[in-house]
C-alpha cells in the first residue's frame, strides 16, 4: 500500500516537472521557418479591413531579425504590380530602419504585408496595401505598429490618379455624416481619440484613403486618429447604394478644384534637353501641368521635349525666336519675333501659342500692343526663383518655400537647367503634400477669374 502511494506521488511530482518545464520553455515567438508561415499566415487570415481576391501568392522570408510575409494578386497589370512591389519594399526598409533605431536586432520581428487589387465600373483600379509589424515581446510576438494605404489607378493606362477622378467633389460630406454616425454606433465615446473629429471634417485632406470595391467603397482611418490606437486600423465600408451617386461614371483625365488653392509653375528659354525631360517626368508622375515658353531657334533641335509638354497638357507659350530685349525692337521686328516662334511651335506641337512671355520681363506699352495685335496674353511672374543666377537647387527651393500666399501666384524658372530639374522634383511633391494643384496659366486664369484669356492682358498674378 505504502508503495502504491509512494508511487503515486513520485509520478505526480515527476508531471508537475514536466508542466513546469514546458510552461517555463513553451514560446508563442516562432523559432524556424516553418513556424514562421504559420505565424504568418495566422496573420493574413485575421482579414477583417478587406476580401482578398481568390488568385494570390504568398512570400516568405525567414530571418532571425526580420522576417517577411507577402501576399499579393496574382492578376495585377505589370504597371500597378511594379508600383505595388515598390511600396512594399518601402514598408520593410521602413521597419528595418525602426528596427536599427531602436537596436532592438536581437529580438524576432515580423513584417505582414497583404495587398488586394479591385477594379470598379468606372474604370478605376484600386490598390490596398495593409501592413503589419511585430516584435518579439517576452514569449509572445506583439504588434507594434499597422497602416493601410491605398491608391487609385486608371484601369486602362496603370496611371495613378487622385482621389477626385474617382469621385465627386461633395463625395466627403456624404462619407464625413457617415462615418460620425457609424463611430457612434460602434465605439463608447471613451473610446475616441483626443481629436477624432478633426479627421471627419470635409475638407480636402480627410477623406482620401479608400478602395472602390465594385459592392462598396471602403475608407481606412490609421490607428489612433478617430479612436484608440490600440484598435489599430479602422476601416468603414459605405455600400455601393449609398455611394452611387458619388463615384464618377468614368474616371477623369485631370481634375482641378476650384475651391483649393492653385499655383502656376512657369518655365522659360526651352526646350530643353534631359533636365527638361526630367521636369516632364516630374510633372507626369504628380499629374500635374505646367507652362513652358519657348525660345523658336530651341525647336529644331529639342522639340520632341514640347511635343511631350503639350501631350502632358501643359501651356505652350511663346517666348521669342531669340531672347531679344523686346523694348528696343520695332513693332515690326517684335511681331517678326513672336510670328515666327509661334509657326515653328505650331509646325513641332499643333497647338498655337496664345500665350507670350517678354525676354528678360522687358515690356512697355508697345511691346503690348504687338503682343496684342497678334490675339496673345503677356505673362509675367509674381515668384522669382533666380535660378539662371544661383544655379543652385536649394536657392530654388528656399525661395518658393519662402514665398508667403502662393495661391494663384506665377513661379518663374528656367527648363534648360540640372538644379531646376532637381529643384522641381522637391517642390512638386512638397506644393502636392500642401494641397496646391499644380496648373496651366490659361487653367489659373480660368478658374481665378471665371473668364478665358484675355488678349492684350499682362498677368503678373491671378486672384
Amino acid at each position: 500500500m505504502k508503495r502504491k502511494i509512494t508511487l503515486s506521488i513520485i509520478l505526480a511530482v515527476l508531471c508537475l516537472g514536466v508542466c513546469t518545464v514546458i510552461h517555463l520553455t513553451h514560446t508563442n515567438v516562432y523559432q524556424n521557418s516553418r513556424e514562421f508561415e504559420e505565424f504568418a499566415d495566422r496573420s493574413l487570415n485575421e482579414r477583417e479591413l478587406f476580401r482578398a481576391n481568390k488568385n494570390t501568392t504568398t512570400n516568405y522570408t525567414y530571418n532571425e531579425t526580420l522576417s517577411i510575409a507577402v501576399q499579393e494578386d496574382e492578376s495585377t497589370g505589370e504597371r500597378i504590380s511594379k508600383f505595388r512591389d515598390d511600396k512594399v519594399n518601402d514598408a520593410e526598409k521602413q521597419y528595418f530602419m525602426q528596427i536599427v533605431s531602436d537596436r532592438s536586432e536581437d529580438l524576432n520581428h515580423a513584417c505582414i504585408i497583404d495587398t488586394s487589387v479591385k477594379n470598379s465600373d468606372s474604370g478605376a483600379t484600386s490598390l490596398v496595401v495593409y501592413q503589419k509589424f511585430y516584435e518579439e515581446s517576452g514569449k509572445n510576438m506583439v504588434l507594434k505598429d499597422s497602416a493601410a494605404k491605398t491608391y487609385l489607378f486608371d484601369t486602362e493606362t496603370g496611371k495613378e490618379i487622385k482621389p477626385l477622378q474617382a469621385m465627386t467633389i461633395s463625395y466627403r460630406d456624404k462619407v464625413s455624416e457617415y462615418a460620425k454616425e457609424y463611430l457612434r454606433k460602434s465605439f463608447s465615446e471613451n473610446k475616441f481619440a483626443e481629436n477624432w473629429k478633426d479627421y471627419l471634417v470635409p475638407k480636402w485632406y480627410n477623406f482620401n484613403n479608400f478602395i472602390i470595391t465594385g459592392q462598396s467603397v471602403i475608407f481606412y482611418f490609421q490607428p489612433g486618429t478617430v479612436v484608440d490606437k490600440k484598435y489599430g486600423v479602422i476601416s468603414l465600408k459605405i455600400p455601393q447604394t449609398v455611394m452611387d451617386s458619388y463615384i464618377r461614371p468614368r474616371i477623369l483625365d485631370r481634375y482641378i478644384d476650384p475651391n483649393q488653392p492653385m499655383v502656376a509653375l512657369t518655365y522659360d528659354d526651352g526646350p530643353g534637353g534631359k533636365s527638361e525631360a526630367r521636369i516632364l517626368d516630374c510633372l507626369e508622375k504628380y499629374d500635374c501641368a505646367a507652362t513652358f515658353f519657348y525660345q523658336g531657334y530651341r525647336m529644331k533641335k529639342f522639340g520632341y521635349n514640347a511635343r511631350r509638354a503639350a501631350e502632358l497638357g501643359c501651356d505652350i507659350g511663346n517666348h521669342s525666336w531669340d531672347h531679344p530685349v523686346f523694348s528696343g525692337l520695332s513693332k515690326k521686328q517684335m511681331k517678326s519675333q513672336i510670328d515666327k516662334t509661334n509657326k515653328k511651335i505650331e509646325k513641332v506641337t499643333g497647338i498655337t501659342p496664345q500665350l507670350f512671355r517678354p525676354p528678360y520681363g522687358d515690356y512697355n506699352n508697345k511691346v503690348t500692343s504687338a503682343v496684342k495685335s497678334r490675339g496673345m496674353s503677356e505673362v509675367l511672374w509674381t515668384v522669382d526663383t533666380r535660378d539662371w543666377e544661383s544655379r543652385d537647387c536649394k536657392q530654388i527651393v528656399k525661395k518658393i518655400k519662402k514665398s508667403k500666399h502662393l495661391d494663384g501666384k506665377i513661379i518663374l524658372m528656367h527648363s534648360i537647367y540640372d538644379d531646376t530639374a532637381k529643384a522641381t522634383e522637391q517642390i512638386v511633391p512638397w506644393l502636392d503634400k500642401y494641397g496646391f494643384q499644380m496648373v496651366t496659366i490659361s487653367e489659373l486664369v480660368e478658374f481665378k477669374t471665371g473668364k478665358g484669356l484675355n488678349p492684350g492682358k499682362v498677368y503678373k498674378k491671378i486672384d
